[in-house]
């Protein structure tokens, strides 16, 4: 294989337990059940996601502001756990 050709996506296993794989195969540590909770969400509904949703999906008992602000964080922790991703979406 050379090394322009496209990585494999990430895998993600969600029954028995989560389990995020990177490319080469190597686990990808995600402490939160609710960063894992969104993480699942948005790989099993591919494309933009409205933060309306997600913030009253996540947090349905919440007012709409504090939902969002939850969402931010939420969306924050995901990142940060997910470095790697960033800087190949950078890229």
């Amino acid at each position: 294989m050379s090394d322009d050709a496209p990585a494999s996506p990430f895998s993600i296993q969600l029954l028995g337990g989560f389990r995020l794989a990177d490319p080469d195969g190597a686990v990808v540590p995600i402490a939160s059940a609710r960063v894992q909770s969104l993480l699942a969400y948005l790989m099993l509904h591919p494309g933009p996601q409205p933060r309306q949703r997600l913030a009253a999906l996540f947090w349905p008992d919440s007012p709409e502001g504090r939902a969002r602000t939850n969402l931010r964080k939420l969306v924050l922790e995901l990142r940060r756990s997910l470095p790697e991703v960033r800087a190949r979406t950078v890229a």
